[in-house]
Order: structure tokens, then sequence, then C-alpha cells
């Protein structure tokens, strides 16, 4: 039995997908925690402050349904189906963040990577569009 990679390069994408994929990699693990902690807080309405990235799903009292509810609003943003188990098999938020890195291509396919300008800064510089990750995220 053959398995389809969890973000085919060809396939459909999301938001937050291409937003990780803008990023250097060194960055993707703690935007998308960040990202799955904003989520967790409006779930529960509190301060995603409040919550740790190393805090389990069912501590925090997500249950089957909020797990679910928090899933389908991931897979929007990731334009990617994902397992009704997800949160439970990933029981952290750092743990599902690594999970969905790990299906995440390196790089951003040619056709959505930054074009270099005449004079070839940005698109090669790794310093540059670090700064400007940082910037978008007010870092």
């Amino acid at each position: 039995m053959t398995t389809t990679p969890f973000f085919a390069p060809d396939g459909p994408s999301g938001p937050l997908t291409a937003s990780l994929l803008d990023l250097p990699a060194a960055l993707r693990r703690m935007v998308l925690v960040d990202d799955i902690l904003a989520r967790l807080a409006d779930a529960l309405a509190a301060d995603p402050g409040d919550i740790g990235a190393d805090a389990r799903f069912t501590d925090l009292g997500i249950d089957s349904k909020r797990a679910l509810e928090i899933k389908e609003d991931l897979e929007e943003a990731l334009g990617r189906p994902l397992p009704a188990t997800l949160l439970f098999d990933h029981p952290t938020p750092d743990r599902l963040a690594g999970h969905i890195l790990d299906g995440l291509p390196d790089r951003a396919p040619a056709s959505t990577r930054p074009v270099a300008d005449a004079a070839g800064d940005e698109a090669d510089d790794p310093s540059a569009a670090l700064d400007a990750a940082l910037a978008r995220y007010g870092l």
C-alpha cells in the first residue's frame, strides 16, 4: 500500500501553508506553534500566553467536539485534510506542529517563491527573508 504525502508539491494549499513555506525553516515551528496556541486560546476563550507549547490538549479541557473544531480550522488554514484523531494522536501544540511540519516540503514550489530583482538580493539573501518574517510577526 502506498501513502500520499501530507503535502503533495502539486496539491492545494491554504494560507497557513503558504505563510509557513515563505519562512526560513528555522522559524516555521515557532510560528506554527504560536498559530496553534492562538487557535486553542480562541476555542477556550483564554489568553494564548496562558497556554504552554507542551500543555496536553486533554489537560486544557479539549474534548472530542472541540478537537474536531480545531482540526477543521487547521484543515482550512492548511488547505489539507487531516485525520479526525489529530489532536489525540499529537497531544500537545508542539507535537502537533512537529507532525504538520514533518509533512511540509522544504521549500515553496518554484511558482510561489519570490523572484529576485535585477540586483538578485532578497530571494537569495536569507537574512532579508528572516528580517521580513520577523517583521511580519512583530518580532
